[in-house]
């Protein structure tokens, strides 16, 4: 191989890799700005725990909050002022989903928050 055809492919090889490297697009960055945002109490929210079984909402919460999950669990961080928070705990099991709305486009207060319970719809 001459030296232009090494350096011909070793440029296209790096012109590919800023390609495919740059490929992130639009929609993904909006997400991880949105994810963010939330997750700095930046952005109010609504979360709905169902029973898929009964088709019957279980609980509702309003407000800016965190929201991290694991083992069957969600783990909520609510903020309630400057520097205040509150911590809930949801287990949730074969029967039990989770939705969560984004509410930024209504406004509104930062630390409203609501919860609402459903026991009889157990």
């Amino acid at each position: 191989m001459t030296k232009f055809t090494k350096l011909f492919i070793a440029s296209c090889a790096i012109v590919l890799a800023l390609i495919f490297s740059t490929g992130c697009s639009e929609a993904k960055r909006q997400s991880a700005e949105i994810s963010r945002s939330a997750d700095n109490f930046e952005t109010p929210r609504k979360l709905t725990l169902v029973n898929t079984r009964t088709d019957k909402v279980i609980l509702e919460l309003t407000g800016t909050f965190s929201v991290q999950s694991s083992d069957g669990a969600i783990d909520i961080l609510c903020a309630i002022g400057d520097n205040k928070y509150e911590k809930h705990f949801f287990t949730l099991n074969e029967w039990t989903i989770y939705i969560i709305e984004d509410l930024s486009s209504n406004g509104g207060d930062l630390y409203f928050r609501k919860i609402e319970y459903y026991p009889e719809n157990k």
